[in-house]
């Protein structure tokens, strides 16, 4: 970033002279840590929008820092809304004064929030059910969606019918780990596969 450091004006019989000075500076480091998992990441503070909402974006928008902070690029947050910086105990927002112009670096702490779950179920015959219930969230663990989803259409995944078993598919692909969270194995307006095997 360019910083205009001086101004120097001379004058003698004949003209105004002025000179102008440009020299590097670096722009101020924040590293901001996700309390979750203890992951952080330095980000360059560009002061021309440095509102909270723009940082957010900037992080939400960065596969480099969503994979720093979260250890996976498309984590399933896509809003502003979904995370809170704080600093000092006390949530950021683009009313507050967070910013001193003076700091070279300092430290934010990053919490998600549990953004609503949101999706589609394709059935056997074309079938289609949208899962957007606030009790499944990005951090529900596979086995909790699949009782869920047993539960909302009244069907037993475990049951073997005729030799087959009702799973779910992802890309074709059956979803073998289920103790791992739902945001980890698949991101928010996914369209799944309920079928049988």
């Amino acid at each position: 970033m360019l910083h205009l450091s001086s101004l120097v004006s001379s004058e003698n019989s004949n003209a105004t002279v002025t000179t102008t000075t440009l020299e590097n500076v670096s722009p101020p480091m924040i590293t901001i840590t996700n309390i979750a998992n203890n992951k952080s990441i330095k980000v360059p503070l560009c002061v021309s929008d440095c509102t909270i909402s723009d940082l957010k974006k900037q992080l939400l928008n960065n596969h480099e820092y969503m994979e720093g902070l979260f250890c996976k690029s498309n984590f399933p947050l896509k809003f502003v809304e979904d995370v809170m910086l704080i600093r000092n105990g006390k949530e950021l927002k683009d009313t507050t004064c967070w910013y001193d112009p003076s700091e070279t670096s300092f430290n934010v702490f990053l919490l998600t929030k549990k953004p609503q779950y949101f999706v589609k179920l394709m059935m056997e015959g074309g079938r289609t059910i949208i899962v957007d219930s606030e009790a499944i969230t990005f951090e529900s663990t596979v086995a909790e969606f699949k009782k869920f989803v047993e539960k909302r259409m009244r069907v037993n995944m475990s049951e073997v019918n005729e030799q087959r078993q009702l799973v779910l598919l992802r890309n074709q692909q059956k979803i073998l780990d289920e103790s791992q969270s739902i945001g980890m194995v698949f991101p928010s307006q996914s369209t799944l596969s309920l079928v049988f095997l």
